[in-house]
């Protein structure tokens, strides 16, 4: 029941990657499975997860699914994770970028 809170309670922090917050879900995810197909977290389940994990720091990430969601049309975890992954390359670009300007 610990780890099944941790997954729940888990939330992406702003000096963290996406990458990283992915990572973590995912291995809780996985050492969840590992316990039983009882514990194991669906992917419609687990897309809902890592979009409540990013609402602090990633509001738009929400309101992208948000008319899909309320039309019934839920994203799916791998769309999910690909807007996560943009998200994390959009900022590391942006980082860069402004990087080479401020030199």
């Amino acid at each position: 029941m610990l780890m099944k809170r941790q997954l729940y309670q888990c939330s992406h922090d702003t000096a963290q990657s996406m990458a990283e917050y992915i990572r973590t879900m995912t291995q809780l995810r996985q050492q969840l499975r590992n316990m039983g197909a009882e514990h194991a977290i669906m992917d419609a389940d687990m897309a809902c997860l890592l979009l409540m994990g990013v609402a602090m720091t990633h509001h738009e990430l929400l309101e992208q699914f948000d008319l899909p969601t309320r039309q019934g049309n839920p994203p799916t975890l791998q769309q999910v994770t690909n807007a996560l992954r943009s998200r994390d390359e959009r900022d590391r670009m942006v980082n860069m970028v402004a990087g080479a300007l401020g030199q």
